[in-house]
């Protein structure tokens, strides 16, 4: 995932993902694990699915379609 900017759908801030990453999901325990597929807004707190989120988002209901 790239580290530009993106802007919260709820408040309409733009950020850095890198400074969201370090403030907004610091206590996270998925944080250390790498990129969880969500991106949270360090002004609203509001999270939400990255393009990557939305692509296993996808990927898991079809998969759980067949099963």
């Amino acid at each position: 995932m790239s580290s530009g900017n993106v802007t919260c759908p709820k408040c309409g801030f733009t950020f850095n993902l890198t400074y969201s990453r370090t403030f907004a999901c610091g206590t996270c325990p998925s944080a250390a694990l790498g990129d969880c597929g969500y991106i949270k807004c360090p002004k609203c707190q509001h999270e939400f699915p990255s393009s990557r989120g939305q692509q296993m988002q996808r990927w898991n209901s079809k998969f759980t379609k067949k099963f």
